[in-house]
């Protein structure tokens, strides 16, 4: 049986694309899955919501069929320093464990994680994949040491867009790659849609609100929409923190809000799809700076096409390229107030363009969902990664 490990020091144990979509996918299909990251600096293995996984301390544990193990990240002034130059004992720590698990791939999810993984590779026979979920951008000059010095030894990437690919590939043009979407998975989300939503359209925003979000123009635009729309609803799918959360709370008080905007609160990953489900209105509205313009499509654009729901987003390429592609919505050149305004309030106001664009969307979940990237993935292993004669067959 081959045995992959995934690695990853900054995403949690029950991320959603390392986890759910693609450690569960290579399970399904006869792979040996480990799943190597950093733990919490006590030990404790902790899903995206802080909860504790292994509360009695264990430094490996199961989760179905996944064997998840946790190296405590860096504590201590001393430690965290060197953990800037990769010399900390969390980097030596997880760099052990891995040589000694010996497996066939190592699945790397970061910039840090795949200097670790290349790190094992220079004591084992074994294969490297990057898996590049953002753009590599050399915010800080370890960034750019690091992809100075791993970039031309990779060999395998896997990317969630075409732009980060598009970038890796011009500067190593030997790499084999794919692109496997963030496609949302039939077994955590269950597709649905029911043309009754309509009726009543609640607007939604998956995911934490914050200000780089567009959380202060979309409150103002609920209040600006409410004279014309008195029934109008704002959901927001996730949870608001700190200044976002007073923010949000003041404003709501203010402009008299409390029957228009819900926030659900965190919620597992696999409650996300009932709150979603009887929303008509997607909104994707990221600052447009580097990191997001080279970036996405956002995770939840794909959710949103998997309960039928139109999307108005903020014009940035791989987002605008799908919704072009797929016809399910609005984009808008800029995050304005004013913009965003008439972007809902046209589908608030025309029910026939608001189905139509619905109706795309959930028909557009028929190409882009994790069982056809599934696909993609699994071919990639089998196929490129850890095929020695070299021939592909479609």
């Amino acid at each position: 049986m081959t045995k992959v490990c995934m690695l990853a020091v900054q995403h949690c144990a029950k991320d959603d694309r390392i986890f759910y979509k693609e450690a569960l996918s290579l399970k399904k299909h006869g792979f040996d899955v480990y799943y190597l990251h950093g733990a919490e600096p006590d030990g404790s293995i902790v899903d995206l919501g802080g909860n504790i996984l292994n509360p009695n301390g264990e430094k490996e544990i199961d989760i179905d069929g996944i064997k998840i193990i946790g190296i405590p990240h860096a504590k201590g002034l001393i430690q965290k320093t060197l953990n800037k130059m990769n010399q900390s004992n969390f980097y030596k720590g997880i760099i052990k464990v891995g040589i000694e698990l010996n497996a066939d791939v190592y699945h790397a999810h970061e910039p840090q994680s795949l200097y670790i993984a290349q790190k094992i590779e220079e004591n084992i026979t074994t294969k490297v994949i990057y898996d590049a979920h953002e753009p590599w951008i050399n915010a800080h000059k370890k960034d750019a040491l690091l992809r100075t010095i791993l970039l031309p030894k990779l060999k395998y990437l896997i990317s969630a867009n075409q732009i980060t690919r598009g970038d890796l590939v011009f500067h190593n043009h030997q790499i084999k790659s794919e692109v496997v979407y963030n496609c949302s998975s039939p077994d955590v989300f269950f597709p649905e849609f029911n043309q009754e939503k309509l009726k009543t359209p609640v607007i939604v925003h998956e995911g934490s609100m914050k200000f780089d979000r567009g959380l202060k123009e979309i409150i103002e635009v609920i209040k600006c929409l409410k004279p014309k729309h008195p029934a109008i609803k704002f959901k927001i799918v996730g949870e608001t923190y700190n200044e976002e959360r007073a923010y949000l709370a003041s404003k709501i008080k203010e402009y008299a809000l409390e029957d228009n905007i819900i926030e659900t609160g965190w919620l597992t990953y696999e409650n996300v799809g009932d709150e979603l489900k009887n929303c008509s209105i997607g909104l994707i509205t990221n600052t447009s700076i580097e990191r997001n313009t080279l970036a996405g499509p956002a995770n939840k654009f794909f959710n949103y096409l998997t309960y039928g729901i139109a999307c108005v987003a903020v014009d940035l390429p791989e987002t605008t390229a799908l919704l072009r592609n797929t016809k399910s919505g609005i984009t808008i050149q800029e995050r304005t107030i004013e913009k965003l305004s008439e972007a809902i309030d046209t589908l608030l106001a025309d029910k026939d363009r608001l189905s139509n664009y619905c109706e795309k969307a959930y028909e557009a979940y028929q190409q882009y969902n994790w069982k056809n990237e599934e696909q993609k993935l699994i071919s990639f292993y089998k196929h490129v990664v850890l095929n020695e004669k070299g021939v592909q067959f479609y």
